[in-house]
């Protein structure tokens, strides 16, 4: 599958999967230091660039609300879907509960559940893109 892709929106792809990157290292940090719920919220933050970036290839830019930018993207990708879904459980449970409380073990599930997104991301990037 290849899309035609201008330059200038291949460079704002590139920014999201920065962006993405780095709220996923911070997440990582955050976690390694004992700092659990704000990890996932980096957590959280990684994944919606992610999307973003993944979205930008057909010309889609990102909704103001992630839960119903989860559902879209999940049924323009449907491989993407059941790790979209998980994210969006955990996103919207959060919202519901503002006051859960991230353990170290769920925290490191939310980081593992965001970095599996990335890759299958980076793979639907390095083939939409060739």
């Amino acid at each position: 599958m290849r899309l035609a892709v201008n330059r200038k929106r291949i460079d704002r792809i590139k920014a999201e999967m920065k962006k993405a990157e780095e709220y996923l290292h911070a997440a990582d940090i955050l976690h390694s230091r004992g700092l659990f719920n704000p990890s996932v919220s980096s957590s959280h933050n990684s994944a919606f660039h992610a999307a973003s970036a993944a979205f930008l290839t057909a010309g889609i830019h990102g909704g103001e609300n992630f839960s119903n930018f989860i559902e879209a993207f999940a049924r323009f990708n449907h491989k993407l879907g059941p790790v979209l879904r998980k994210l969006k459980d955990n996103v919207d449970g959060f919202h519901i509960r503002p006051m859960i409380e991230y353990d170290e073990n769920e925290a490191l599930l939310r980081i593992h559940q965001t970095k599996e997104f990335l890759m299958e991301v980076k793979d639907f990037l390095r083939k939409a893109l060739r």
